[in-house]
């Protein structure tokens, strides 16, 4: 069977083919077994049969050449049929003389006796001839004196005997036969057993568990299955490795991820809840991140991002944990320190290692970290109050001027609910319609007549009441809902102006000021260029702050160019703003009250003013001071010349209706 096997483990099989392979093989065994028992049966029975006939006929011949005499058989007769009684394979002896003429039968009835039968020389008699035969016949040579004489002896094979002895050992045989071929089934069942039971249930249990692989097997199909399994469990294996690391590590720097890293963290707090141990949250973000993907590329950002997290691993103790939360966020573990100076310590390691360049092409780059940084238990208790808190750090510390650490505090926490609080109000204001303008009077100094105004926004929640521009407004910027808000006073402003140009007011100018983010809003200049349809572009002024200048390009400049009063509005509180005046096309400037309040206390605003002034009419530009609150400031800009002002001199901010009614109070006494 093994040498069976190893001769077809080169050549493999299909279930078809081994089945009719064993079927053959079993009919062939079959037939093969069976022919040879039967030969088997007639060798045996004809060897006995010979062996028998051979010696009885030398006996018998013996006995009939020493006891007959020449025409007298008297001698004999009684030999021959106690010899034909006795022996069970003879059924009859006849003695023929020399013309074959019977003269002797122990059945003494000679006529009985014929030639036709199939008889055969005893000396012509073989084994394999012995049940082809009817009957045997030998000479016999007796002497007369000196003369020769011959007699035939036939002996009549009894056939009865002779098939009820074959019928025995056949018998014999069969038993035999039936004997071998269980054995024969049972080694076919073992076969089939080796062969297609055990590798199928192999395979069902390779297909459960596959803990271990199988062998080659025999036959084809199976060979197949566990081919095509063995590869299946590979690639499936392979799989669920790729699956766990991008389930639990950052695919890009191949630290931890974030769901690993919340894991990893509430295992160290049931830790150190055990040892009664501390340890430090750092929540680290990359400074201006945005800027290096956008100037060379996300390649070289993932290449920073990679270089990035080998140098937070090299910078930190190996049972330290390290991961990346999402970005260019990351998040550092100390496990054991808990003290400002061995926080320090690491940061300054890692500021250092951070100074290696990071190259490209002919450029270095060397980013730097916001950190901030929170201690368990005092100030989180789980993950999530931990990572809140050391954000609130890290966003004091960006605010603070970047690539430094804060560490967390109580304030800082008190600032970022009042800044939330203040983004849901103005979420809040834009959706119930919370907002609204105020309009302050700008005064023509010569002729003491309201010229314009200034439109200034208000927030008046129901609950909390007003909530002064300089605490919403920083905020609204910085979450970017300030493009919501400047779309909303434009809408209203020229609403107002439209409303105001049927009314004995339709001369006058309406001031709105623009942030930087307002400039680039694409959906609020299709606005206003339309509303240059419905109204006169003349009774519009818009407001520039030299900070929405950082980002100049001429493109932005263009966009407001639609016949539209332009205003440099803070005036000299900036560092170029000659430079502005000179290349933007501007029809005021507006000084900041900043100067304005000091202009009877401090020489020196009042030489500046009186340069603006100068300037300003040199560039053929008009000049509107801000915040002017006493006759004597007002009286000093009239001697040097500015044109407009504007302050509590005149009023403050009003509602739009009590403003018309100032407007025409004021107007009509002046």
């Amino acid at each position: 069977l093994r040498i069976w096997g190893n001769y077809f483990k080169m050549k493999r099989l299909s279930i078809k083919q081994f089945s009719i392979t064993l079927l053959i093989i079993f009919i062939l065994y079959q037939m093969i077994s069976f022919g040879y028992f039967y030969k088997r049966v007639l060798y045996s029975i004809n060897s006995i049969l010979f062996e028998n006939l051979k010696t009885d006929s030398v006996i018998l011949k013996e006995n009939i050449e020493k006891n007959i005499r020449f025409a007298d058989i008297s001698n004999i007769a009684a030999f021959l049929g106690t010899y034909s009684a006795t022996h069970p394979l003879i059924d009859k002896i006849y003695l023929l003389n020399e013309s074959k003429k019977p003269i002797f039968s122990t059945d003494r009835d000679i006529s009985n006796f014929s030639l036709n039968k199939r008889c055969l020389n005893l000396r012509k008699l073989s084994a394999d001839k012995v049940l082809d035969i009817d009957c045997f016949y030998m000479k016999v040579k007796v002497y007369k004196k000196l003369t020769p004489y011959f007699y035939y002896a036939y002996i009549i094979i009894d056939k009865k005997y002779q098939n009820s002895l074959f019928k025995t050992h056949l018998l014999n045989y069969i038993v035999i036969f039936i004997i071998s071929n269980i054995f024969f089934g049972i080694f076919l069942i073992f076969v089939i057993n080796k062969f297609i039971i055990t590798p199928l249930e192999q395979l069902r249990q390779y297909a459960y568990y596959s803990n271990k692989p199988l062998q080659s097997f025999l036959i084809n199909e199976f060979e197949s299955i566990r081919y095509s399994l063995k590869n299946t469990f590979h690639r499936l294996k392979s799989e669920q490795y790729k699956l766990y690391e991008l389930s639990t590590k950052d695919p890009l720097t191949k630290l931890l991820n974030r769901n690993s890293l919340i894991k990893e963290v509430d295992r160290i707090i049931l830790e150190s809840n055990r040892l009664k141990q501390n340890f430090t949250f750092l929540f680290m973000d990359i400074d201006d991140f945005k800027l290096i993907n956008d100037t060379y590329g996300h390649d070289f950002g993932d290449k920073v991002l990679i270089s990035i997290s080998k140098k937070l691993k090299n910078s930190v103790r190996k049972s330290d944990i390290v991961a990346r939360f999402g970005g260019d966020e990351f998040v550092i573990i100390l496990l054991g320190a808990s003290k400002p100076f061995q926080i320090k310590k690491i940061i300054e390691k890692i500021q250092k290692n951070m100074k290696i360049p990071i190259k490209k092409d002919e450029a270095s780059l060397t980013p730097t970290f916001s950190i901030g940084i929170a201690f368990y238990p005092k100030d989180g208790k789980d993950f999530h109050e931990l990572l809140k808190n050391a954000d609130i750090a890290m966003y004091k510390a960006k605010n603070s001027g970047k690539n430094i650490y804060h560490f967390f505090s109580l304030k800082d926490e008190n600032k970022l609910l009042e800044k939330i609080k203040i983004e849901q109000l103005i979420k809040k204001a834009l959706k119930e319609n919370n907002f609204k303008l105020y309009y302050q009077p700008q005064v023509d100094i010569k002729t003491n007549k309201i010229v314009g105004c200034e439109a200034l926004i208000r927030l008046i929640d129901p609950i909390e009441g007003l909530i002064p521009p300089d605490k919403f407004i920083p905020v609204a910027e910085e979450t970017n809902q300030i493009i919501q808000i400047g779309r909303w006073v434009f809408q209203e402003s020229i609403r107002q102006i439209k409303e105001w140009e049927k009314s004995r007011l339709r001369g006058i100018k309406v001031s709105v000021n623009i942030s930087a983010l307002e400039l680039n809003d694409e959906i609020l200049f299709q606005y206003i260029k339309n509303s240059m349809k419905v109204i006169d572009a003349k009774n519009l002024c818009i407001e520039l702050t030299e900070s929405v200048f950082i980002d100049y390009t001429e493109n932005n400049i263009e966009k407001i160019n639609l016949g539209i009063s332009l205003a440099l509005d803070d005036f000299g509180t900036g560092y170029s703003s000659l430079s502005y005046v000179k290349n933007l096309p501007f029809n005021y400037l507006k000084i900041d009250k900043s100067f304005i309040d000091d202009i009877l206390k401090d020489p020196q605003d009042k030489i500046f003013i009186k340069v603006i002034i100068d300037m300003a009419k040199t560039m053929k530009l008009k000049t509107i001071a801000e915040g002017v609150e006493t006759k004597e400031q007002r009286d000093i800009l009239k001697e040097f010349g500015c044109d407009i002002y504007q302050g509590y001199l005149s009023s403050k901010p009003l509602p739009a209706k009590d403003f018309e009614n100032f407007f025409l109070e004021w107007n009509k006494e002046s």
